[in-house]
C-alpha cells in the first residue's frame, strides 16, 4: 500500500508540473479503486490464514481459556469477511461472545482471584481491551460495507494489536495461578463458599494394585491432557466449574446448572467425569473412584472448607462415585479437629524439645545380633503414648519446618550415641529433600557423623529418589569431603535418573537402596509385585549395591517369599520389630 501511495504521489506531481497531461481526477480514481483492490486482496489473505490458523490447532487443548475461547468468534468474523453476502455476521457485541461467556466463568474468577490485590485493576484491563477489539471489528465491517477497504485495513491492525494484549493480558492471569497452583485453588474454594450456593467438589482418588509410582507417572505423563479434556467435558455440557491437577490426583471444583436440561451434577460425574477418568486410568492398570461432596453441607459444620477436603483423599468408599453424607463429613472434621491438636502438639515439641528418637532394627534374619542397623525414626509425644510419623509429619510439612525437625534430630542423636555403641553397628537418619537447601541441616549432618565414627558407628543418609535429581551437588560434596554414604529411600515410589544412580553407585556414593514398602507389602500373594521386586534384586546386583532393604515385612508368609530372592538383602518391619526407645533397644539387643 505504502508502494501505490508513494506512486500515485509521484504521478500527481508529474501532472501537477504539465510533464504527463491528465486530469487529476482521473489519476486519483484509478489510485483509490488500485487500494481498495489490494485491500480487499489483503483482507482476503489474512482471513484465509486466520481460519488456517485455527484449522491447524483444533487439538490444541492448551488455549481452551485465553486465545482459544475467542476461535469461534475469529473464525466466524473471517467466514463473513470473505463472503459478506452468504454469511451471517458473527455477534459483535462484547457482553456475549464466547469470551465475554468465559469472562463470567468460575475458571476466569478463579484466575482472577489469584491476582489478590490486582484483581480489579486486571479485569477492569480485560473488560476494557475486549470493548476495544470488538470496535475496532465493528468499524473494519463497517467500511468494508462501504468498500472503504483501504481505512479497514489500517483499523486490522488496530484489532489485532488489541488481540493480542487481550491475549498477554489472560495469559498473566494464568501464569500468575499457576505460580502456586495448589494454594491458589484452594483458598479460591475457601472464599466461595462464603457466599457461593450450590458448589461440588469432586476429587478422583485411586485405588489399584499398583504402586504409587505408577500413580505418579500417570497423572505427570497425562495431566494436561486430562485438564484439557475435563475442561471440554464441562464446557460441553454447560457446566460451571474449574479443574486442578497435582501429581495426587484430579480434583475439581462445580456450580450446580440453573438450567432444566435435566442433568444433575451427580449424572454428569458418572456419565461423563468418571467415565473419561476410568477410561484413561484403564491404560495403566489403575483404577479410580470420585469421591464428591457439596460446600454448603461442609460449611454448615465448618467455616473452614479445606482442611476438610484436604482428607477427602484417604477417605474409604466402596462406590466407584460417591458424594458424602453429613455422617462422612463430621467423621472427616473429627480428624480436622484431631490433627489441629496434633499441630499443637507439635507446635510444643519444637518449643519445649519433646520429640523422641526411636530406632527400628533393619535385621538379615529373626536372630539377635549385637551389630545392629538401625533407623532412627522421630515420635511425638501425645495423650500419653507416641505417635508415629504417618500421623505428623504431614502437619509439618504443611508447615514448612521439616528443616528444623531434622536439625532436631540430628542435635538429639548426638546424646544416644553411648548407647547405640553397644548394639548398632549402623544409624540411617532421613533426611528431607528441601533440607539440604539450609546451611544448618548440611553442618548437623557432618557434625553427628563425625561422632557416630569416632564411636565406631557407620552413618547412612537416607535420601529420596527425588534428590538424584534436586540437590546432586550436596551429595557429591557430603561423600566426598565428609565420607559421608547415602541410602536411597522408598525406592519404587518417585522418578529416579536411573544414570544419575548408576553414576553414583559406581562412585560408591550410593550404598544401600531401600524399595517401597507399599511394593513389598502384599507381595506374598501379588505376582506382578513379586516380579518387580525380583528385578530389583538383580539390579541391584549387577549394580554392585548393597544392602537391598525390604521395607513394610509384617508376617512370616512375606518373609519366607522374600527369602528366595538373591542378593545381599535386609528386612525392616513389624515381623522383626517396631521401632523402640533406646533404652529397649539395648536391653533387648544388647548380647
Amino acid at each position: 500500500m505504502y508502494v501505490v501511495e508513494s506512486l500515485e504521489s509521484e504521478l500527481l506531481n508529474l501532472v501537477e508540473h504539465k510533464i504527463i497531461i491528465i486530469e487529476i481526477k482521473f489519476v486519483t480514481k484509478r489510485f483509490e479503486l488500485i487500494k481498495q483492490s489490494i485491500g480487499r486482496s489483503y483482507f482476503t489473505l489474512i482471513m484465509q490464514d486466520i481460519v488456517s490458523f485455527f484449522d491447524s490447532n483444533k487439538g490444541d487443548e492448551k488455549h481452551v481459556s485465553s486465545f482459544g475461547v475467542h476461535r469461534t468468534w475469529f473464525e466466524g468474523f473471517a467466514l463473513f469477511i470473505q463472503d459478506t453476502k452468504e454469511t451471517k455476521a458473527p455477534s459483535l457485541d462484547h457482553l456475549t461472545c464466547t469470551l465475554a461467556l468465559w469472562l463470567g466463568s468460575m475458571e476466569f474468577d478463579l484466575y482472577a482471584y489469584s491476582m489478590h490485590e490486582h484483581q480489579n485493576d486486571m479485569y477492569a484491563k480485560i473488560f476494557l481491551t475486549h470493548r476495544e477489539l470488538h470496535s475496532e471489528a465493528l468499524y473494519i465491517i463497517t467500511m468494508i460495507a462501504r468498500g472503504e477497504y483501504t481505512i479497514a485495513v489500517s483499523h486490522l491492525n488496530k484489532m489485532f494489536s488489541a488481540s493480542l494484549t487481550l491475549e498477554q493480558y489472560i495469559s498473566t492471569l494464568q501464569i500468575n495461578y499457576t505460580k502456586n497452583k495448589s494454594a491458589n485453588f484452594f483458598n479460591y474454594i475457601e472464599y466461595k463458599s462464603k457466599y457461593e450456593d450450590e458448589l461440588y467438589y469432586f476429587t478422583s482418588i485411586v485405588f489399584s494394585d499398583t504402586t504409587i509410582k505408577v500413580v505418579k507417572e500417570f497423572l505427570y505423563k497425562n495431566g494436561y491432557e486430562i485438564e484439557g479434556t475435563l475442561k471440554n467435558i464441562i464446557i460441553k455440557t454447560n457446566f460451571d466449574g474449574i479443574v486442578f491437577v497435582n501429581e495426587h490426583t484430579v480434583s475439581l471444583l462445580l456450580k450446580e446448572k440453573k438450567n432444566n436440561d435435566g442433568m444433575e451434577v451427580m449424572e454428569f460425574i458418572n456419565n461423563h467425569i468418571y467415565k473419561k477418568m476410568a477410561a484413561m486410568a484403564a491404560k495403566y492398570d489403575i483404577k479410580v473412584k470420585i469421591l464428591g461432596v457439596k460446600i454448603d453441607d461442609i460449611y454448615r459444620i465448618s467455616k473452614s472448607v479445606v482442611p476438610i477436603l484436604h482428607l477427602l483423599k484417604v477417605h474409604k468408599q466402596e462406590e466407584s462415585v460417591g458424594l458424602l453424607n453429613s455422617s462422612d463429613i463430621n467423621t472427616i472434621y473429627g480428624k480436622v479437629v484431631e490433627n489441629d491438636k496434633i499441630k499443637a502438639e507439635i507446635n510444643r515439641a519444637f518449643k519445649e524439645n519433646l520429640f523422641e528418637i526411636f530406632f527400628q532394627p533393619i535385621v538379615k534374619s529373626a536372630a539377635k545380633s549385637k551389630n545392629l542397623f538401625v533407623e532412627a525414626l522421630i515420635r511425638l509425644p501425645y495423650n500419653g503414648e507416641f505417635l508415629e510419623g504417618e500421623n505428623f509429619i504431614k502437619l509439618i510439612e504443611e508447615q514448612n519446618r521439616m528443616n528444623e525437625l531434622d536439625v532436631y534430630v540430628l542435635k538429639n542423636l548426638h546424646k544416644h550415641i553411648a548407647k547405640l555403641s553397644e548394639v548398632a553397628k549402623t544409624v540411617a537418619v532421613n533426611i528431607y529433600p528441601t533440607s539440604f537447601e539450609y546451611q544448618e541441616v548440611m553442618d548437623e549432618i557432618v557434625k553427628v557423623s563425625k561422632a557416630l565414627k569416632k564411636a565406631g558407628i557407620e552413618f547412612i543418609v537416607e535420601i529420596t529418589e527425588q534428590m538424584l535429581l534436586l540437590s546432586k551437588t550436596n551429595i557429591l560434596m557430603l561423600a566426598k569431603e565428609h565420607g559421608i554414604n547415602f541410602a536411597i529411600d522408598d525406592f519404587g515410589s518417585g522418578y529416579s535418573s536411573f544414570t544419575q544412580l548408576i553414576e553414583l553407585a559406581e562412585m560408591g556414593v550410593i550404598k544401600i537402596i531401600k524399595i517401597d514398602g507399599t511394593i513389598v507389602k502384599g507381595s506374598e500373594e501379588n505376582p506382578t509385585k513379586y516380579n518387580i521386586l525380583k528385578t530389583l534384586a538383580d539390579m541391584t546386583i549387577s549394580l554392585n549395591i548393597k544392602p537391598l532393604i525390604f521395607e513394610f515385612v509384617e508376617n512370616e508368609k512375606l518373609y519366607n517369599k522374600l527369602k528366595n530372592l538373591k542378593g545381599d538383602i535386609l528386612y525392616q518391619g513389624y515381623y522383626f520389630d517396631k521401632a523402640l526407645p533406646i533404652d529397649e533397644l539395648v536391653t533387648k539387643y544388647k548380647i
